[in-house]
């Protein structure tokens, strides 16, 4: 009996884990996409040396956002991977 208990509650502890994991994963990226924002937004020259104008911080930041895509396609799977954990435990 013990040992069915202790199997029912590590499969639960998992997929809180793996929310809370998910929630601590999602604050990283926006906190980072957050910043990264400012920073393009913020900077009057860029790293070559080129005078920002709003369209070229515009194109910043289409490229930044672009970038965030990949991170937002894992996190997706990620929260779909856990939904169905919780479901099947």
């Amino acid at each position: 009996m013990q040992t069915g208990q202790i199997v029912g509650n590590h499969g639960g502890n998992y997929v809180k884990k793996g929310w809370v994991s998910w929630w601590i994963a999602n604050g990283i990226w926006i906190a980072l996409f957050a910043i990264g924002t400012f920073v393009v937004w913020t900077r009057e020259v860029d790293g070559a040396g080129v005078t920002q104008s709003p369209e070229l911080k515009l194109v910043a930041f289409i490229v930044l956002l672009i970038a965030f895509i990949i991170p937002l396609t894992i996190q997706i799977v990620w929260m779909i991977l856990n939904q169905k954990k919780g479901r099947s435990s």
